[in-house]
């Protein structure tokens, strides 16, 4: 990713959930912007080199559900917030939360790119791209009780990757983890096209 385009996502959408979830959080956690904002850049274009090195892809290969994922591992190994009081049940998931934000969020931009070069190609209808442009990424209900139980998964694992040192798990890279949410995202990305009505599911 060019760093101008990495730096449009920052300004636009990365750096207004950071100040969101701060005042969420009555500002009991902070961040530093400027520093940050570089290292989950680094973080993404090492993780990209050493991802694409290992599976031997070309850069057209990192498609939208790799790159959203390279981002929500970037974004936890940055580890976003310094968190003044860790045990304050609101707190100690902000930087997981951030995290896969980010990552939803950027992969909800890149396939509103793909479907805009549908629908300026007549092969969608304004009202089907209007709909998911301003709807919610959705995510399935696992359990019928839970709205949100799906994405609370989510966080969780991504908890238990940030916290692998004091929890003794022994992670070697988050390859894997990357590979792994770029395939649940591939599976999102399905399941929010067929209810907004852009595919359809056998």
């Amino acid at each position: 990713m060019e760093k101008s385009k990495y730096n449009e996502y920052w300004h636009r959408y990365f750096h207004p959930q950071l100040v969101e979830i701060e005042q969420e959080n009555d500002n009991t956690i902070y961040f530093d912007s400027a520093s940050l904002k570089e290292k989950v850049y680094q973080n993404y274009e090492n993780y990209k080199n050493f991802y694409k090195s290992i599976y031997q892809f070309d850069e057209k290969r990192i498609d939208r559900h790799k790159i959203s994922a390279l981002f929500v591992i970037s974004c936890v190994d940055s580890n976003p917030f310094t968190i003044e009081n860790p045990n304050k049940k609101s707190t100690y998931l902000s930087n997981c939360f951030f995290s896969l934000n980010c990552g939803i969020i950027m992969l909800k931009d890149l396939i509103l790119e793909s479907l805009k070069e549908n629908f300026i190609k007549k092969d969608i209808s304004k009202e089907l791209f209007n709909n998911i442009e301003e709807g919610k990424f959705l995510y399935p209900n696992v359990i019928q009780e839970s709205i949100n139980q799906y994405e609370i998964i989510l966080i969780r694992e991504l908890y238990i990757y940030e916290n692998r040192n004091k929890n003794k798990i022994d992670i070697k890279n988050p390859i894997c983890l990357i590979a792994f949410l770029a395939h649940i995202f591939f599976h999102l990305e399905r399941y929010n096209l067929s209810v907004y009505g852009l595919i359809k599911e056998d």
